[in-house]
């Protein structure tokens, strides 16, 4: 709980709250006394004076850092956000550190979009179940993906995948089937 007679405290609520609004856009005064008020953390006695150091902080910023975050900033985060540009792209672009992007999307509960690195990872899985589902074994989907047997294993393992060993059998026993069959048909 915050209370005004701790310094740490107040400069931590300061910054809480100047971090806050650069996400969020000024408020009013009278706004952000609101928000102080619904704040369950603080117990103060001047939500006046709090909202003014708040305010001045801000303005204190400004002056020697790039401007806080704006209605546009955030449509423009949020335009980045929707064409799928991770954190580290959007950060890039937007000429910010990724962790002002990872608290934007956070305080705005979006979900992060994948990296290149995770898109290629989600591709390669999706070939792999591909193979799976038509019954191939580690070994065969190994082949055909270019890996290690070993690789799919694991894969299959952490995703609670059954070793395909019966539908191999089941294979085994059809192409022998098959076999008989036509050689009993040209014999």
């Amino acid at each position: 709980m915050y209370t005004a007679n701790k310094l740490t405290d107040l400069a931590g609520l300061i910054g809480q709250y100047r971090n806050i609004l650069a996400t969020d856009g000024i408020v009013s005064k009278e706004e952000l006394i609101e928000m102080l008020k619904a704040d369950k953390e603080i117990s103060i006695k001047n939500y006046d004076k709090l909202a003014d150091k708040i305010l001045d902080n801000i303005e204190i910023r400004r002056s020697y850092k790039v401007p806080y975050s704006n209605k546009q900033t955030n449509k423009n985060r949020m335009e980045l956000y929707e064409q799928g540009l991770n954190d580290e792209e959007m950060a890039e672009l937007e000429k910010v550190c990724s962790t002002t992007i990872y608290y934007w999307r956070k305080a705005k509960e979006l979900q992060p979009n994948p990296t290149k690195l995770q898109l290629v990872q989600q591709e390669k899985d999706k070939k792999r179940l591909e193979f799976y589902n038509q019954g191939l074994s580690d070994k065969e989907i190994a082949t055909k993906c270019s890996e290690k047997a070993s690789a799919i294993k694991g894969w299959r393992e952490r995703n609670k995948l059954k070793c395909n060993i019966h539908k191999q059998k089941e294979r085994v026993i059809k192409n022998k089937r098959e076999r008989r069959d036509v050689n009993s048909f040209t014999g």
